[in-house]
């Protein structure tokens, strides 16, 4: 089958970065379809047929039960804890909770499972026939942002259009579930490598064998990498939020598995059971979930173009080498023999437990209900939702703010406030001297020395134009690290930050940029481009140290560039 005969390899080389990715597949008339089976580590303190413990920092094979080693005449005891916590997850994902559940044996021969099977529920699972609302971003997109200078004419320039600038938007989604299941974990094997590459053994640690998961299967119903690392992000802050697990992906209490097959544009979705997928495994972070989409896809998409078909089989990804690697030949479920686990009865989930385990979910701090009252209340802009969910206590931090800001005559700018305030937290985070953790949950530290008084102060001083954005978080650095006591008023003065607002002085000084950046100055003069603006405010700012109005500045250098303008039609 030939899908494209003038595209080459060579060709296709040249088709890595996101938007290219995507019109090389709309020119082969293909699209990707990616489905998501993540694991999740429940926190409870014990396993989930035995009572060893469930710790994550204790040293190797030392939290072991017999059970866990499947020593002979062991038997497994259901957790009841477990159990309460996967009814949770499946409400807390919208599933229906089944009436009755019972749990199989998974047979397959490897050193991560000493019985030689798992105990998990593959024909009736705790929860079926889910769904997660999320929005979808570019994953990149926040990455970048916050490691830059802080651009101080987002929102004091009025011909700046953010959406304009960016060439993802985002876009809200819909993921289906198909099941949820309750099962035991395998044990961590770690590979001894010698300093050739070579492996020279496997050690086994134990401790996480017989550990409670859940296993959250999507359906196949994702269409690009960024909607598989903006699903996986907001699955991670519900399950935070109702505390079913910690999400530490490099920790691996939560474990994500991508399978990826190809399609023609305008067929029906495969069936998962019979299309050609690959599983992408041990992807351990959201970049290399990311990433290592966008490489499987390239590759399969390589594959048809040389018309070769594409074997079934679980691969793993090289972030080295942005290329995914074969494992094995990927199993179906008649290799895994499942059958009744004998130990276990069927278990009866009583109504009365769901009705307990339900009242959690009125919990306003999930991310579905903050996202709602952002977005309705607030209106704020899909991407600063997306980070201020995305860090915890941060959206009730900027709740707190503008809600004791309503009374005001001149309430705040909810956009200016919430991309501040993220792009203050990003940075204090990267101070190495910080005496406390920047954590916006820490009553008691973090939260006393930079109170929600205290940022409404600092917001007064911006938005009266008394400080820049730039001193703004110079005073909160102040105040995290060196003074618990002082207040910004204080360290303003101390600290000689306050803004130059006199117009002769800024005019001097603009004027003195215009002249150094003459190359500069004339492109922003003949084509508007906010780029250079960008440039010369930053000047500005280095030589003024962020003492110069900036709303003032520009007003200075828009008013002449429209002198240009005006000067050019004279002329003509």
């Amino acid at each position: 089958m030939t899908l494209c005969k003038h595209f080459t390899r060579a060709t296709l080389s040249r088709f890595n970065s996101t938007r290219n990715l995507v019109h090389l597949a709309n020119s082969l008339q293909v699209e990707p379809v990616i489905g998501l089976e993540v694991h999740a580590q429940l926190n409870i303190n014990t396993k989930l047929f035995s009572r060893g413990a469930n710790s994550h920092d204790a040293p190797p094979n030392t939290q072991l039960d017999l059970f866990d080693v499947s020593l002979p005449g062991t038997l497994p005891q259901l957790n009841s804890r477990a159990v309460k916590t996967a009814i949770l997850a499946g409400l807390g994902l919208n599933c229906e909770i089944q009436n009755v559940i019972h749990f199989d044996r998974k047979n397959y021969f490897y050193s991560d499972m000493p019985s030689g099977y798992q105990i998990t529920q593959y024909t009736s699972p705790i929860a079926k026939d889910g769904y997660v609302d999320f929005i979808v971003s570019d994953y990149n997109s926040s990455s970048i942002a916050h490691t830059q200078p802080y651009d101080v004419i987002k929102y004091l320039f009025p011909r700046s259009s953010n959406s304009s600038e960016r060439s993802f938007a985002p876009y809200i989604k819909r993921s289906h579930i198909s099941q949820i299941q309750l099962e035991q974990d395998s044990a961590k094997t770690l590979s001894q490598v010698c300093t050739g590459g070579y492996e020279l053994n496997s050690l086994v640690d134990y401790n996480r064998s017989g550990c409670a998961l859940i296993e959250i299967v999507f359906q196949p119903d994702l269409c690009n990498p960024h909607e598989a690392s903006s699903l996986v992000r907001e699955l991670s802050h519900i399950l935070r939020t109702l505390s079913i697990c910690s999400c530490e992906l490099q920790e691996g209490t939560l474990r994500v598995d991508a399978n990826v097959s190809i399609k023609r544009i305008g067929d029906q979705l495969m069936d998962p059971q019979s299309a050609k997928r690959v599983e992408l495994k041990n992807l351990n972070s959201l970049r290399a979930l990311n990433r290592g989409l966008y490489s499987e896809i390239r590759r399969q998409t390589d594959e048809l173009l040389l018309n070769k078909c594409i074997v079934q089989e679980s691969r793993s990804y090289s972030s080295k080498l942005d290329q995914t690697r074969p494992l094995r030949l990927k199993a179906d479920s008649t290799d895994y023999r499942y059958m009744p686990e004998p130990s276990l009865p069927p278990l009866a989930i009583d109504l009365g437990l769901i009705e307990e385990m339900s009242i959690a979910l009125d919990e306003p701090s999930l991310p579905k209900r903050v996202r709602e009252l952002l977005e309705d209340k607030y209106n704020l802009n899909r991407l600063l939702i997306v980070e201020l969910i995305g860090e915890p206590g941060l959206s009730r931090y900027f709740l707190q703010i503008m809600e004791n800001n309503e009374t005001r005559k001149k309430p705040y700018d909810p956009d200016t406030v919430a991309d501040f305030l993220i792009y203050a937290v990003a940075n204090l985070k990267s101070i190495q001297i910080s005496p406390i953790r920047v954590d916006l949950t820490d009553e008691d530290d973090f939260l006393k020395r930079l109170s929600v008084e205290k940022m409404q102060t600092i917001f007064d001083m911006l938005f009266n134009d008394e400080i820049s954005f730039i001193n703004a978080l110079e005073i909160m650095r102040n105040m995290l690290v060196n003074d618990v006591e002082a207040t910004p008023e204080r360290l303003v003065d101390e600290l000689n930050l306050r803004t130059i607002n006199d117009d002769e002085e800024i005019s001097r000084a603009c004027s003195n940029i215009l002249a150094k950046m003459k190359n500069i100055s004339k492109k922003y003069r003949k084509t508007g481009d906010i780029r250079y603006l960008r440039m010369m405010l930053d000047k500005m700012n280095e030589l003024h140290h962020g003492r110069l109005s900036f709303r003032k500045a520009i007003k200075f250098f828009e008013n002449a560039r429209q002198e240009y303008e005006l000067s050019k039609k004279i002329k003509t």
